[in-house]
């Protein structure tokens, strides 16, 4: 027969290793977790100094946006020199329009100035959002390594408490008698 305390010592190394095996394979996951977490936070620094530094004329939506202010100006003004034409309007008054015209496409593109200054808030809006929500994962896993240790420190004295009970307990450090199962 096996002795109750070589039953109890088995029992409690099995224990240890089990939760050294499982301390391993969480760690592994938390690593590779944090690898990830890396990477994105990298693309998004890349993404944001990209876009942060790119001129709202020079992205689709402006090139967009002067692209119809143009064809807008270039339609009144042809429409604006067939009505002085149709109605004998004067030179001054087609030079007037044509002022005025212009006048209104600057105060489109200064409009479209203080758009680039909206984009440029939402982007920073934007990346800080993100980055603080990746942040917060990283000091999440950083806390979660932290418990971990804990669990396992916890978990490893409790082990060996258990053997130097058993070796108390059956006798093998002078104390007590070994008991058959």
């Amino acid at each position: 027969m096996i002795a109750a305390g070589t039953i109890a010592a088995i029992g409690a190394g099995v224990s240890l290793a089990s939760s050294v095996y499982g301390k391993y394979k969480e760690a592994q996951a938390r690593n590779k977790y944090e690898d990830w977490i890396n990477k994105q936070s990298k693309k998004l620094d890349s993404w944001y100094a990209k876009e942060s530094n790119t001129d709202f004329l020079d992205t689709a939506e402006g090139r967009s946006t002067a692209s119809g202010l143009k064809k807008t100006l270039t339609a009144n003004l042809k429409n604006q020199k067939e009505g002085a034409i149709k109605t004998g309007g004067s030179h001054e008054a087609e030079v007037a329009d044509k002022g005025n015209a212009f006048e209104s496409l600057g105060d489109s593109y200064r409009k479209l100035a203080g758009l680039g200054s909206q984009r440029k808030a939402n982007l920073r809006s934007m990346y800080m959002n993100q980055k603080g929500q990746y942040d917060a994962a990283k000091g999440g896993t950083m806390q979660g390594e932290a418990n971990a240790f804990s669990t396992f420190a916890n978990n490893a004295g409790g082990s060996i408490s258990d053997w130097i009970n058993i070796g108390v307990e059956s006798g093998a450090w002078g104390a007590g008698g070994d008991t058959e199962a």
